[in-house]
């Protein structure tokens, strides 16, 4: 077997969903994928099962302690032949929030590992991690600034989220919204999400605009975001968020909450617009819609610097030398 070390061997850790960071990895370094719904353990074993939020994963099946029933499989990229080489290869072993589990990491003698923390600023996500040894990582990369010091008994990384231009992109779609939110509207009794949930309420009620309000998923949101005017982000605890990214990514102007954490990467009223109250919002959807201009060439530097410094290509270059050293080129995007 030939085992190609001009370049780091990479295990992945992480759910289905999560194939664009995969993708992204598999085009500098040796991938293997494991995810958590094969049947195949391979060489990666599980010990025990941590925190109830993964219920949701199984479809409320239940799960038990035994690996039998926990397991993680295998999904190749890059190689033709079946099995895991020895773990020894084996550099970096990097695992991806929501997977939280223990994991016996024993026959990987010389590989880092490191861990990306999405959720921490839930407790019970932020316990879970804990609960699944996150601590005891060599690295753990967290999504929220706010929330690094959580994890200050080993090294700890800022890494927010980012772009995917293979999905976020601009396409063209006729503009049937005014405005656009994509995303959860909490429930009347939610705690978390009450300021969201009462900025939604009074969207809704804006005389003659064209809105949408509720979910939509990958190339739907896609075409839900570059179908409006404007788009709408509203955080739910004061976080740097996907949508920010998938928005500018897409090419579409950005309206959205202020929070130091997005002020430190894009600039207000030239990558995106801040807003501190519904009164503010308000009046920056009477502005952008009547100066289409203005609005255009807002979006348009956003989605440049979203390009610039915030794909996944830049995310999975940060990974790499922080863990291991390797250094890597971004591929340029070309924007359609």
């Amino acid at each position: 077997m030939e085992t190609y070390k001009e370049s780091p061997w990479v295990l992945l850790v992480m759910m289905p969903e999560q194939w664009p960071i995969a993708r992204i990895f598999a085009k500098y370094v040796n991938t293997f994928i494991y995810t958590m719904n094969n049947k195949d353990l391979s060489r990666v074993k599980l010990i025990n099962y941590s925190g109830k939020a993964l219920n949701k994963f199984f479809r409320g099946r239940g799960l038990s302690i035994s690996s039998r029933i926990f397991r993680l499989g295998k999904r190749k990229l890059k190689f033709t032949y079946r099995q895991l080489p020895d773990p020894n290869f084996i550099d970096l072993i990097f695992v991806l929030d929501p997977c939280r589990v223990n994991i016996d990491f024993s026959p990987f003698k010389n590989a880092v590992k490191a861990y990306w923390s999405q959720d921490c600023i839930h407790p019970s996500d932020y316990y879970a991690q804990v609960l699944a040894g996150v601590l005891d990582y060599d690295v753990v990369f967290c999504a929220h600034k706010q929330y690094m010091h959580r994890f200050n008994r080993t090294k700890v990384c800022w890494l927010p989220y980012a772009c995917d231009p293979y999905l976020h992109r601009r396409i063209n779609q006729p503009l049937r919204y005014d405005l656009a939110f994509v995303g959860h509207i909490p429930s009347p009794k939610s705690r978390i999400g009450r300021e969201r949930r009462k900025l939604l309420l009074s969207i809704g009620e804006l005389a003659s605009k064209k809105v949408f309000i509720g979910n939509a998923w990958q190339h739907d949101m896609v075409a839900l975001y570059n179908s409006s005017k404007l788009v709408l982000d509203i955080s739910r605890s004061k976080e740097l968020n996907w949508r920010v990214f998938e928005v500018l990514g897409c090419g579409r102007p950005l309206l959205t909450d202020y929070r130091e954490e997005v002020a430190d990467i894009f600039k207000n009223r030239e990558h995106l617009a801040f807003y501190s109250s519904f009164e503010e919002l308000t009046e920056l959807i009477e502005y952008y819609l009547t100066n289409d201009a203005e609005r255009e060439e807002m979006a348009r530097k956003g989605q440049e610097e979203c390009y610039r410094a915030h794909t996944l290509d830049h995310r999975v270059k940060t990974i790499l030398e922080e863990t291991i050293g390797f250094k890597i080129d971004v591929e340029t995007v070309q924007k359609d």
